[in-house]
């Protein structure tokens, strides 16, 4: 089974993926054998070899062996072993005792020594060199941008790469009929470090060197994984990682994660029930048919409010301002009205009063006219903004309780076109860049969670340590699951 996927591997390679989505990266443009032959070398190559190698690129491109040996303080033998055993990869041709370097095949290497540095990230820079190292009519082809493009690369990364989105639809594309890529890939994902050496890959998969060198390039050239070198004993040992702009942003989102609080017993709830709020609206409705309660408007406050003492709450200690939190849920949602200064149910708050209680949340939550609270809190917020939030909230359907404050920092909301994670150039560094909230869009965040979805039913909110913290109910773990 594993080698009928490797063989469809090479088809795509060779043919092109078939679809107006996908890549076409075609070996006919390509010289796949003699890339796969020679990174067969770099994988079995010594410490010791790898410092002559680095000499030879770096040298002028006539040099004898004797100043090869010289310059790096090597045995003249053994730089002779090694110029025998790197004759087949055409860097040079040896004249009796002097190496004539190939310039083309020297900027080929001199983009893959790279991967046995210790600094080495094989990111946007190494993409970017590596395409060099192709004909630069061909890639227009490969990656489906137009040949009028002033930068083929930044086509590419705005194509492709441009936000976590746009990557994460380009993988499922593209993998959806390769599954050897696809469990690749979620190993990757799955992987500690999101890191995986080369010869395990090998073992797991029933694949040889050559067959995974082939799919090494196919990932590199697809912006799917690079492989590097890491040193291990006399030798080195070859490691598959995400590019690493990738694989740091990966790496953000698992270490800024909000994790569960411990230590519950010490939070200090809102209300302890999870549909805490309904059911106090309900309370709140039913009191009012028999009872008169006075409400006036605080236009310090910009909402109603009552003197009323409602005995129910009195008893639980509820503060007065919850009260008026309630009343201005019921008027926000057309399930009371104000008639003679008195809170009055509406003729639809028995429809809702009958409904099972977690339909009763659900309805609240998805009432269209709590969106004129919450533009009330912030004038940042708009359908869009509001469904990010709610997006978001997949983050922590398998946590229990979380800081709002972790919450809001390792898990980052595209409130606005300008709030995109995206991946942006600083000099020669490339980077997923996170959203920075101001002070009103972090406000905003903070009113839908810890406001309206505690209201909805949706979260229990409370504190501990001073601290704003959360925990989805089993209403909405239903809804962002």
């Amino acid at each position: 089974m594993v080698f009928m996927i490797l063989s469809e591997l090479e088809k795509r390679i060779h043919d092109g993926a078939k679809g107006a989505k996908k890549n076409r990266v075609t070996i006919e443009d390509y010289e796949l054998a003699s890339d796969v032959q020679n990174r067969l070398l770099l994988a079995d190559l010594s410490q010791e070899e790898v410092s002559i190698l680095e000499e030879i690129l770096y040298s002028p491109l006539t040099i004898s062996l004797q100043k090869l040996s010289e310059n790096i303080d090597v045995p003249l033998e053994r730089v002779k072993e090694f110029v025998t055993k790197f004759l087949t990869s055409e860097l040079f041709t040896l004249d009796q005792s002097t190496l004539i370097i190939n310039k083309e095949k020297r900027k080929y290497f001199e983009v893959h020594i790279e991967k046995f540095s210790e600094e080495f990230a094989p990111g946007m820079e190494f993409l970017q060199s590596l395409l060099k190292n192709v004909p630069i009519h061909i890639l227009p082809g490969w990656y489906q941008i137009p040949r009028t493009s002033n930068s083929i690369f930044e086509s590419i990364v705005e194509k492709y790469l441009f936000t976590p989105r746009v990557y994460q639809r380009y993988l499922l594309d593209f993998t959806a009929c390769d599954s050897l890529l696809k469990d690749i890939l979620q190993d990757l994902e799955d992987a500690p470090e999101h890191k995986l050496y080369a010869h395990e890959l090998c073992e797991k998969y029933g694949i040889s060197r050559d067959e995974l060198s082939r799919m090494v390039i196919l990932g590199e050239f697809n912006f799917l994984f690079c492989s590097s070198f890491e040193p291990h004993l006399d030798g080195w040992i070859e490691v598959i990682t995400p590019f690493a702009e990738w694989r740091d942003y990966l790496l953000y989102l698992k270490n800024c994660a909000p994790k569960s609080l411990e230590n519950e017993a010490r939070i200090q709830l809102k209300r302890k029930k999870e549909y805490a709020f309904i059911e106090d609206m309900t309370a709140l409705l039913l009191y009012s048919v028999d009872h008169d309660i006075s409400v006036g408007f605080d236009e310090s406050q910009d909402q109603f409010t009552t003197p009323s003492a409602i005995p129910q709450f009195e008893k639980e200690s509820l503060p007065p301002s919850y009260v008026d939190q309630l009343i201005n849920k019921l008027l926000v949602l057309g399930l009371a009205v104000i008639e003679d200064q008195y809170l009055r149910p509406t003729e639809h708050s028995e429809e809702w009063i009958k409904m099972p209680l977690e339909k009763r949340a659900h309805v609240t939550f998805k009432h269209p006219h709590n969106f004129f609270d919450i533009q009330k809190i912030s004038p940042l917020s708009n359908e869009r903004s509001i469904l990010e939030i709610q997006k978001t909230m997949a983050h922590v359907v398998d946590l229990e309780w979380v800081y709002f404050d972790d919450f809001l920092k390792g898990c980052p909301i595209e409130l606005s076109d300008e709030k995109k994670v995206c991946l942006k150039k600083k000099g020669r560094v490339w980077k997923y860049v996170l959203p920075e909230y101001s002070n009103q869009e972090a406000a905003l965040v903070r009113f839908t969670i810890m406001e309206w979805f505690f209201e909805s039913g949706i979260v229990q909110s409370g504190q501990l340590d001073g601290q704003d913290c959360f925990k989805l109910t089993t209403l909405g773990r239903s809804l962002f699951t």
